[in-house]
């Protein structure tokens, strides 16, 4: 995959439409600072999807819209379009070209087309994702973002190396499996609360459904009576409304034939409205006739009129040739007459330049033999006088020098005293600094120890702090789960009590104390194991009050029924005793009343309310009667209810206790936490000032040390130089030496130069005079032959003008003959013209006549159907008004079918709704019998007595059921969801691992390999900040150039912090080349070396990818294929040039404003 071709629109400083090209290999822009080259970095990453106006170097997002110049309106929208060949297949997307738009208007409105198809940002996005193409990635590489790379932390320097491994999506695809994690542990926690809460409801629920189906079997009896009453009336109306319809259908007929009448009336109308149109069509199309023949009559005497003023004009123009002709031939008889007597003195002109030609060479050749000896004797002058200067200097230079080692001497004996005093000062100094580092280093070893020993401590009493912290966390969260468990069961009491007369007989008991013993439940005890089958054998009777006469029993009904408490029934002690109880023994088995005990004031009132109940295979027995079936699903009674609410008690007082017990374990833990902690502290402050007085102390030895190693080293340094200045002394006594016998042989030399020089200067002298003598004649010859020479030249000027003339007479001429010849034809065309439109005109006029007579006969057809058509609009409204009448007679009748229709389907509603049958089933069912108004108000006062029922109950019951099923069931999918999302992420950490630890080891080797080639020597490396986890690591940079000690990277210059950046780069590039990489100015630092070292490196880099380099560096220029230029030749407006520098010019698509080079 590459990039084709850019096109800008309206982008910062490109305001017209400009495309460029894009082919393989190195594309470098160029151009002066400010002229808009960064704006084609800016216009890639913007359609990218770039939305930090701050990156695109703006305010706002609007900056990037084109803002207008001193000469040119700013545009209303900015657009930048990417094309990219996806032959291979490299993007995700069935298309082998792939164009990216982005579009920013003014408004604020935006959008992005993918293959001019809107799409949304997020899709350009995750189509370029692990392409390492991308508004961040490593394939744009502009201004400041080698600092960025460098000097960023290793965290946000990871992002590069992720792209690079292709875990982008993967990391995608990890935070958003982490957020829906957390949504399903939202969602677990609200789930959680909500089942908690539909045990409670269910509860309640369960009673009031039981009095509900009690309620609803009353209503289904008092529903059948008043069914009756409805069908009786129901099959009445039905009567009359049949005969209606009889009615209704008789008046419909009679309207229907007036409806026909008044249709066939229509079509005859449409028909002639039809016709009406033709006819007015067909009158416009011959008035539109018409029309054409008087504009074809004006045109035709328009083109007679043109035809006869090109014919006058012609006429005029040959009057003028004429006169042309003439003058044409009287200039070029005087041009003749000029050119032969110029031609004369030419030829005189040329043989006296002749004659002077041969004086002047001979008078050349004689001057320049004399300049050559001048030049030969001037030479040997200057190479005398050179060596004589030579010998000179020589001389001086050996005084100087001799006079230099002479100081030198006297200054060498200087420092060798000087050193000898040093030496003596520095071993005394080096003495006294080995009995301070002795005693430094015995106080250094007391606090070490001292310290390692509070150390110790210190990790002891941290290790008990943890596990103090430890136990109260794990006590606080066995306290939460106890009081979560103390509230659950609270929250299930208050809803037994609530859904029981618990609290009622609790009142009873304690207003009337000592007469009321408590309900059947309270006064007897059952092994949980019978008490569902006691509670069934009891039923109801189970929630009885026992009271020890009828008079308190009714005192306490009027005192339910003045304080409207509710409804209660009463076991009456003294009468129970005055029965005789006998056993009939009806069936065999166990008694029931043996499963019961209790006191024995209480026994004759379970042996009267168990009366014979038996238990036999788990069937209960009683006078006739076999209660069986599932336990479970038992409707829960008083028994049971005070048997559970008794078992709630016990369990919150257990887990009260507990909490109890928890909160003082937590109390007593903190507190040890706190103590220890201070101890620690203690600790820890102490073991501070210990180590800081170490480090106080191991300063002052590392002074010491370095004192004494710096005396040490002096003092080596010290003989050295020693030894080094002796060596100079005797040097420069025998330099002195050399230098006086050189000093001798110069001179003799000098003397010896200087004679030969005397010579040769009075020869030059004598050769100069001669010289300047022929000089003078040369001249006065030079001069002579000029004047001829300018003469012969005039002469020959004088020939071109008046053959000049000649030719331009003799052309005059012709173009005047050949006008007349053209204007006599003209003229003939033009009285063609003018007799071939008369004629024409003729013909029209004749037409036109008979185009009026059949426009006459149309207009007077076209009057008579407007007649027609009036006369049956007249006709149809009287139809309509009959029509009119029938339908108001046919509406009362229907309004009164529709009464009726609707009193049927009401009753039928009402049936349906009300009673739960459909009116068919009613009337098959319907019977005339005579129903006692006694037993329907025994009915309604049945129900009455029921009180307020919730007779949605069974039903909600069922669907709180189903819901608690539901829920229960989501709750096991959003575990096994929750455990899914986990198996997912920890699939994509193993995966993201795997791909980052390869790629980075990859990675790392070709960036020491790379960095090691750019800089010629030196050493790098890329480190993981934290190798155990992989998955947040950041990664360090190190960079040691050859010759430097390894450093911080914020140290290196500013060519090798871009050398570095650029090794990081190439790197990447050989684990995953993007497409194309955009290079901003990145050689800007660089010097020629480095940068040839670069150039060479990105030549090979762009066999694989394209390289689009913005540079200002001419050998950066040099390795590109193509080189785009922009310029500003109008202020504010970018323009593009262009040259291929190798094969074939690449052509440059843009506007017409734009240029290129050749």
């Amino acid at each position: 995959m590459h990039l084709k071709t850019i096109e800008l629109g309206g982008f910062k400083s490109f305001a017209d439409r400009t495309v460029l090209n894009f082919g393989s290999g190195i594309t470098a822009i160029v151009g002066p600072n400010g002229c808009g080259k960064t704006n084609i970095t800016d216009a890639i990453k913007w359609v990218l999807g770039e939305q930090s106006a701050k990156s695109l170097r703006g305010t706002k997002m609007e900056d990037v819209i084109f803002s207008g110049t001193a000469s040119r309106k700013q545009t209303s929208a900015s657009e930048i379009t990417l094309t990219f060949d996806n032959s291979k297949n490299v993007l995700p997307i069935d298309y082998s070209e792939v164009c990216i738009t982005r579009r920013l208007f003014r408004t604020g409105e935006s959008e992005y087309l993918l293959n001019k198809t809107p799409v949304r940002m997020r899709d350009i996005r995750e189509l370029f994702l692990d392409t390492g193409i991308g508004t961040e990635s490593y394939s744009i590489m502009e201004q400041g973002k080698i600092d960025f790379i460098l000097q960023s932390k290793p965290a946000e320097r990871r992002y590069i190396f992720e792209e690079v491994a292709g875990v982008s999506k993967y990391k995608s695809k990890r935070e958003e499996a982490l957020r829906k994690l957390e949504k399903v542990g939202q969602d677990m926690l609200r789930l959680n609360d909500i089942l908690v809460e539909l045990e409670s409801q269910k509860s309640k629920l369960d009673t009031q459904a039981r009095k509900a189906r009690q309620y609803q079997k009353y209503l289904d009896e008092l529903k059948n009576y008043e069914v009756n009453s409805l069908v009786q009336k129901y099959l009445n109306v039905k009567e009359t409304n049949e005969v209606q319809l009889k009615e209704l259908t008789a008046i419909n007929e009679k309207l229907s034939n007036v409806s026909i009448e008044i249709d066939t009336l229509d079509a005859k109308y449409s028909e002639l409205k039809i016709t009406l149109t033709a006819k007015e069509d067909e009158l416009i199309s011959k008035r539109t006739e018409a029309n054409k023949i008087d504009s074809s009559i004006a045109i035709l005497n328009e083109r007679i009129l043109s035809a006869e003023t090109t014919k006058k004009e012609n006429l005029v123009r040959n009057g003028e040739a004429e006169q042309e002709i003439g003058q044409g031939q009287i200039d070029l008889n005087n041009s003749s007459s000029e050119l032969a007597e110029a031609k004369k003195e030419l030829e005189e002109a040329e043989k006296i330049v002749s004659t002077a030609s041969e004086i002047l060479a001979k008078k050349t050749e004689e001057k320049n033999k004399l300049n050559s000896e001048i030049a030969t004797s001037n030479s040997d002058i200057e190479n005398l006088r050179s060596v004589i200067f030579k010998c000179a200097t020589e001389l001086s230079e050996l005084h100087n020098r001799k006079t230099s080692i002479d100081s030198f001497l006297k200054e060498i004996n200087n420092r060798i005293e000087k050193q000898k005093e040093q030496e003596r000062e520095t071993l005394s100094k080096k003495s006294e600094q080995e009995k301070i580092a002795g005693g430094l280093n015995e106080k250094i070893n007391g606090i070490n120890l001292t310290l390692e020993e509070k150390k110790k401590k210190a990790e002891n009493l941290s290790a008990k702090i943890n596990q103090l912290r430890t136990d109260i966390e794990k006590n606080r969260s066995e306290l939460l789960s106890k009081k979560e468990s103390a509230a659950q069961l609270t929250a299930q009491m208050e809803a037994l009590v609530q859904n029981s007369n618990y609290e009622l007989n609790q009142k009873i008991k304690e207003t009337f104390n000592g007469r009321v013993f408590g309900t059947v439940s309270d006064a007897i005890k059952v092994s949980d194991e019978h008490i569902s089958v006691v509670q069934s054998a009891l039923g109801e009777k189970s929630d009885y009050i026992v009271v020890d006469a009828e008079n308190t029993a009714i005192e306490i009904i009027n005192w339910l029924k003045n304080g409207n408490y509710g409804w209660a029934n009463f076991l009456i002690m003294s009468e129970i005793d005055k029965l005789q109880i006998s056993y009939s023994n009806v069936f065999s088995g166990k008694k029931i009343s043996d499963l019961v005990n209790c006191d024995q004031k209480f026994r004759k009132i379970m042996d009267f309310l168990l009366d014979d109940a038996t238990l036999k295979n788990e069937n209960i027995y009683s006078k006739g009667l076999i209660s069986g079936g599932t336990v479970k699903n038992l409707i829960r009674g008083g028994l049971e209810t005070s048997a559970e609410i008794n078992r709630l008690k016990n369990e919150i007082t257990i887990i009260t206790s507990g909490i109890g017990e928890l909160t003082e374990s937590i109390k007593n833990e903190q507190g040890e936490i706190t103590s220890t902690g201070t101890e620690l502290n203690n600790t820890t402050v102490s073991a501070e000032a210990e180590k800081n007085e170490l480090m106080q102390i191991m300063a002052e030895l590392s002074s010491a040390e370095e004192s004494l190693k710096t005396s040490v080293n002096y003092l080596s340094i010290l003989s050295a130089e020693y030894e080094n200045l002796n060596n100079q002394k005797i040097e420069k006594e025998s330099e002195i030496i050399e230098i006086t016998d050189k000093i001798s042989k110069c001179a003799e030399r000098e003397n010896s130069v200087k004679t030969g020089f005397s010579e040769q200067t009075s020869l030059l002298k004598k050769l100069q005079a001669e010289l300047e003598k022929g000089a003078r004649d040369f001249t006065n010859i030079q001069i002579d032959f000029s004047v001829k020479s300018s003469q012969m030249e005039n002469i020959r000027k004088k020939i071109k003008s008046a053959d000049t003339t000649l030719q331009f007479a003799s052309a005059k001429i012709e173009k005047s003959k050949k006008h007349l010849n053209d204007s006599a034809d003209k003229i003939a065309v033009m009285e063609k013209i003018i007799s071939d439109s008369t004629a024409e005109i003729n013909k029209i006029v004749t037409l036109k006549d008979t185009a009026d007579d059949v426009l006459k006969n149309i207009e007077k057809e076209r009057d008579e159907l407007k007649n027609a058509i009036t006369e049956l609009e007249n006709n149809l409204r009287n139809h309509r008004t009959h029509q009119n009448t029938i339908q108001d007679e046919t509406r009362t009748l229907e309004r009164a079918v529709s009464s009726t229709s609707s009193e049927i389907r009401q009753i039928e509603t009402r049936i349906k709704e009300e009673k739960g049958i459909t009116i068919e089933d009613a009337v098959n069912n319907f019977q005339e019998v005579s129903i006692e108004q006694d037993e329907i108000e025994k009915l309604k006062k049945k129900i009455e007595t029921l009180g307020a029922v919730n007779l949605a109950a069974p039903e909600e019951y069922e669907q709180l059921e189903q819901r608690y099923n539901f829920l229960t069931k989501q709750k096991d999918d959003l575990e096994k969801a929750r455990e899914d999302l986990h198996n997912a992420i920890n699939k994509i950490n193993i995966t993201t691992r795997q791909n980052f630890q390869k790629t980075f080891t990859v990675v790392r080797e070709n960036f020491r390999n790379i960095f090691n080639q750019l800089f010629e020597g030196g050493e790098a490396d890329l480190l993981l900040t934290d190798e155990g986890n992989l998955l947040e690591t950041g990664i360090d940079i190190i960079a040691q150039p050859p010759g430097k000690k390894l450093q911080h990277i914020s140290l290196l210059s500013g060519g090798e912090r871009t050398l570095t950046a650029i090794a990081i780069l190439f790197a990447i590039y050989l684990v995953k080349p993007a497409p194309f990489c955009i290079l901003d100015e990145i050689d800007g630092q660089l010097d020629e070396a480095n940068v040839l070292r670069f150039t060479r490196m990105l030549k090979e880099f762009a066999k694989t990818s394209q390289f689009f380099v913005i540079t200002h560096n001419k050998r950066t220029m040099e390795s590109a294929n193509v080189l785009y230029g922009v310029t500003m030749e109008e202020l504010g407006i970018s323009k593009i040039i262009s040259v291929h520098l190798e094969g074939e010019r690449v052509p440059v698509a843009a506007s017409s404003s734009h240029e290129q080079l050749s």
